[in-house]
């Protein structure tokens, strides 16, 4: 058994689980700010999170559980997720600090900044954010410009 990758891979999913816990408190801080929240979206991210965070870790226990039975007709292919998987874990871990600081740059109203703009592409994922807080409240205006009926009253007045 690679005691080296056991030890990386937890260190990897700590970090990762730490990664993914403060976005889904960042996002749903902003959905809150942004008079979005909803249980259903937020339910939603977090079933996302949980499943990327499990299938990360059935994969490394697959590796470890091979290793452990010594099983030779796929060592190839574990040697290749053991250099694959941290990368990936990285990866997707890259995508996670992207969204907070976009969510950060949100709630704080500051501006992304270079840096962050191009390591971390956060400056995309601002825009993508502010586009979606906009696109939202513009069908709520639409909503309610549906409510109000043929001869120009609206629910208060018909409520009078």
């Amino acid at each position: 058994m690679d005691l080296i990758f056991n030890k990386t891979m937890i260190v990897l999913l700590t970090i990762f689980a730490v990664i993914l816990t403060v976005d889904y408190i960042l996002g749903t801080l902003v959905a809150k700010k942004s008079n979005l929240y909803s249980s259903e979206k937020g339910n939603e991210g977090l079933m996302k999170k949980f499943i990327a965070f499990i299938l990360f870790i059935v994969v490394v226990l697959v590796i470890d559980f091979a290793d452990l039975f010594n099983l030779p007709t796929i060592e190839e292919y574990l040697n290749l997720m053991k250099i694959t998987l941290p990368v990936t874990i990285m990866a997707y871990g890259r995508k996670e600090l992207s969204s907070i600081i976009a969510n950060l740059s949100i709630i704080y109203e500051f501006d992304v900044g270079e840096f962050f703009s191009k390591s971390l592409s956060a400056d995309q994922e601002l825009r993508s954010k502010q586009r979606k807080i906009e696109n939202t409240k513009y069908i709520e205006k639409d909503i309610e410009i549906e409510v109000i009926d043929k001869n120009g009253k609206g629910i208060d007045n018909d409520c009078k």
